[in-house]
């Protein structure tokens, strides 16, 4: 199985997070599959109904690892239970929605704001395409 991600932000503003998992031979035994933790986890997420809900609202995150551009994924929390931003590896105390959080092992963490839930969609079998997108960052239109 190979694997394929991207997150980019659009021009008006919304971020969109794509992953492509493309199944090979059945002769391939389990241990060989070619993905992450960070692929599991989503896959996990999306198996058990725990994507984004359209609609609802969420401080996003972004894991990044700082080797290898595409192991990227995204990490999302509804706004009613992250009020106060990501909290920062160096110093938990100090809570951000944006920028870079903190690197360990070799994964950074950074913040995409407040964001609205616009689409999620899961199609495919031997070719899996799973894209969520959420709204521009309405971090500023908060009281």
């Amino acid at each position: 199985m190979t694997v394929s991600r991207k997150l980019y932000e659009r021009k008006d503003g919304a971020l969109v997070y794509t992953v492509v998992l493309r199944r090979g031979s059945h002769s391939v035994p389990e241990y060989r599959i070619d993905y992450d933790s960070m692929d599991i986890e989503f896959i996990q997420e999306e198996i058990m109904g725990k994507l984004p809900k359209v609609g609802h609202t969420y401080v996003v995150g972004e894991r990044r690892h700082i080797y290898n551009e595409n192991r990227v994924s995204i990490v999302f929390k509804a706004f009613e239970e992250n009020r106060d931003g990501w909290e920062g590896n160096a110093d938990i105390s100090k809570k951000r929605f944006h920028g870079w959080r903190g690197t360990t092992d070799d994964v950074a963490f950074y913040g995409h704001g407040i964001r609205k839930c616009l689409s999620v969609t899961s199609r495919g079998k031997w070719t899996k395409t799973i894209r969520v997108e959420f709204g521009k960052d309405i971090y500023s239109e908060l009281p």
